[in-house]
């Protein structure tokens, strides 16, 4: 039978291999982002769909945000995300990790914050997480705690119907596109 002290010793080598190899998935993820931002630098399409990649994002968000801060003068290099779970799929992390932006990610999952604020992304950019249900009673009151002002260079939403609601009562909803 094992020894406590080595099943312990085995747990925390095991955690730290994982930990290592997300770090390199993250830097192959990364070259591979690169390679796909040089090659769409010269793509000229009408249709964003035809930028789309992933990077970290879902379904090609990464590609098609790479090509509108390409192709649009963004003053402010911030962003606000919301409904980002931990943050390791989620549609600004690649412009984070890649071109420097400064985050303000929200989720009301409490673990995923806390996971999120243990990666080394977390501590290694300009980002800021807070664990919150977005309601449309403190929807300004959150967007206001990110310190950025109504020129935000991003706001990225995670759209469903019952989004409306909160977006009508947001200080950003004026905002001119």
């Amino acid at each position: 039978m094992r020894s406590p002290n080595w099943i312990i010793a085995t747990l925390r080598q095991a955690v730290s291999a994982t930990i290592e190899t997300s770090v390199r998935i993250d830097d192959i993820k990364m070259s591979q982002g690169l390679m796909l931002s040089e090659s769409m630098a010269v793509k000229e399409s009408k249709h964003l769909k035809d930028y789309e990649f992933k990077v970290f994002s879902q379904w090609g968000e990464d590609g098609i945000i790479q090509h509108l801060t390409s192709v649009l003068e963004i003053e402010n290099k911030t962003f606000i995300e919301f409904g980002v779970e931990d943050f390791f799929e989620s549609n600004c992390r690649y412009l984070m990790m890649k071109d420097n932006w400064i985050g303000f990610v929200i989720d009301g999952s409490a673990s995923n914050i806390d996971r999120l604020k243990e990666a080394e992304f977390y501590w290694r950019y300009d980002l800021t997480a807070l664990n919150s249900f977005i309601t449309r009673e403190n929807i300004n009151e959150l967007l206001a705690k990110s310190g950025f002002d109504e020129d935000l260079g991003i706001l990225s939403i995670d759209w469903t119907a019952s989004t409306t609601m909160f977006w009508n009562r947001s200080a950003f909803s004026n905002r001119e596109f």
